[in-house]
């Protein structure tokens, strides 16, 4: 692979996966879908980085999770609805306070609401699992 396109892509990871970071504070931003992206760019880059996302102690069994199809323990799944809900609370009354316009509160409004119902919806019919099995590589 060329020097330069592997620089190009290793820079957009590295991009991604701070976005996907970034994304469990701020529940405007996906962290899943970026961190995905990271995890498909540092495997076709850099082999290294790819290794260590995936065995990252906290960010490798979300991923792998995600990758290979595993059962989400119970108690993760919990977590994820109320801070799901928790995190699209602050949007909520933000607009509220600020917007004027009932029309547009009320069009921000259902799209929240919408965006967290469908996600709830996703994250109850993942299975359950006691834990997310590690599909680290073993050398």
């Amino acid at each position: 692979m060329n020097r330069l396109l592997k620089l190009a892509l290793i820079l957009i990871g590295l991009a991604s996966l701070a976005i996907g970071i970034t994304g469990f504070f701020f529940p405007i931003l996906p962290a899943t879908p970026f961190l995905l992206v990271a995890t498909f760019i540092f495997a076709r880059s850099s082999t290294r980085l790819h290794d260590w996302l995936l065995s990252h102690g906290f960010l490798g069994p979300y991923i792998s999770g995600f990758l290979y199809g595993t059962p989400m323990p119970a108690r993760v799944k919990r977590i994820a609805i109320a801070l799901l809900w928790i995190g699209t609370a602050f949007p909520f009354f933000a607009v509220w306070y600020q917007v004027e316009s009932t029309t547009l509160i009320a069009i921000v409004w259902a799209s929240l609401l919408a965006i967290g119902i469908g996600f709830t919806i996703y994250l109850a019919r993942l299975p359950v699992g006691d834990t997310w099995r590690d599909h680290r590589k073993t050398s």
